[in-house]
């Protein structure tokens, strides 16, 4: 007689989020700061991206930090469009618009705005003190406070 014995096998998770998948969402992530292109980059759901953030705490930490950096993206192209410079933030810009949604303009607006809101209530509740000035109100408060400091030499 042949003692049986059950043997129980545990399968392996078939979620397809190999440490390459996950490395490629992240840098998609940071480049464009939307979950769902970075999800179709890689061949998977966003939903099983959430899911994953949601389960793997590391996981979620550089997604965080994904994020982090695609706004800090966002504020460097602000910041060389305002100085007439665009696209001029970014030096591997062709990576980056092959993931980029095709035909969507960059507006800057928008971008304040997403980035306004990304700061959240702790900007809404200090005051505004910056306004934007048009060139010849900018050169005119120079040359005022220029006499200001002339008038204090003499």
């Amino acid at each position: 007689m042949t003692e049986s014995k059950r043997v129980h096998i545990q399968s392996t998770r078939g979620d397809g989020w190999t440490k390459s998948k996950r490395a490629t969402f992240l840098t998609v992530l940071g480049e464009t700061c939307n979950a769902t292109i970075a999800a179709r980059a890689v061949g998977l759901s966003v939903r099983g991206a959430h899911a994953l953030r949601a389960r793997d705490g590391e996981f979620a930490l550089l997604w965080s930090a994904a994020l982090e950096a695609g706004y800090e993206l966002l504020e460097n192209e602000l910041l060389f469009r305002a100085l007439g410079q665009p696209g001029g933030a970014n030096p591997d810009e062709d990576e980056i618009e092959a993931v980029r949604a095709p035909d969507v303009p960059f507006d800057p607006a928008l971008a304040i705005k997403v980035l306004e809101m990304r700061r959240g209530p702790r900007s809404a509740s200090k005051p505004k003190t910056n306004t934007i000035m048009s060139q010849g109100e900018v050169d005119a408060a120079l040359l005022q406070r220029l006499d200001a400091l002339a008038a204090k030499r003499t």
